[in-house]
């Protein structure tokens, strides 16, 4: 008698195995799609946060960025009419005799507008050695004394040119080479210290902290 052979079986699987092996390339998916997800949302917040922070503020845009163009384009303007005249004077003997004056005025009136922004940025020369070994209380008392004293003699230069800038409106003087109005020319002073007391009224909590972003 010959006895066929046996193939060897399998072995069962339970009712759950099929149920596993169908969900759990789709379980791996969603879970694989959810963690890119997440990491969009991490960067797509990442990226929000960081244009907010680098988002330059109004009072940036309006006391230094402005100034700041303001005073390049006297200074570029100053170098062209400097250029000019060293060409007219020792090219074609013919010098242009106002360029001194008007130079000296434009140099005036872009330091001035440009005090403004250093103040907000805090950036004029400061001796802080002392500052350094004091604590953060003394500290915070000299910030505070800077800013009254800023403001103090800001409102007092302020007030002085307006009395010279009234005696040159009813003189109606002028420079003596380019017959520029004085009255003009002096009202940089005007302008430059006004914005010194602004600006340090507007920055007294970052001179308070010592911290200026």
């Amino acid at each position: 008698m010959v006895v066929p052979a046996l193939s060897p079986q399998r072995p069962r699987s339970s009712p759950s195995d099929p149920t596993k092996s169908v969900w759990k390339p789709i379980i791996l998916e969603s879970e694989g799609y959810r963690s890119e997800a997440n990491q969009i949302t991490s960067v797509t917040s990442t990226m929000t946060t960081s244009t907010v922070r680098s988002r330059p503020r109004a009072s940036s845009i309006l006391f230094v960025r402005i100034p700041y163009l303001l005073a390049g384009s006297l200074l570029l303007a100053a170098i062209a009419i400097n250029m000019a005249n060293v060409i007219g004077r020792y090219v074609f003997a013919t010098p242009v005799f106002w360029a001194e004056e008007v130079l000296s005025f434009m140099i005036i009136w872009s330091v001035c507008i440009a005090a403004g922004a250093i103040s907000y940025q805090g950036a004029h020369v400061t001796m802080d050695l002392l500052a350094a070994a004091l604590g953060p209380g003394y500290r915070a008392f000299l910030g505070l004394l800077t800013v009254v004293l800023t403001v103090a003699c800001s409102a007092f230069v302020v007030t002085q040119t307006v009395r010279i800038l009234a005696l040159y409106l009813r003189t109606g003087e002028t420079s003596m080479a380019a017959r520029f109005p004085l009255l003009y020319a002096h009202s940089a002073v005007l302008v430059g210290f006004a914005l010194m007391g602004i600006v340090a009224l507007i920055r007294a909590r970052a001179h308070v902290r010592n911290t200026f972003d």
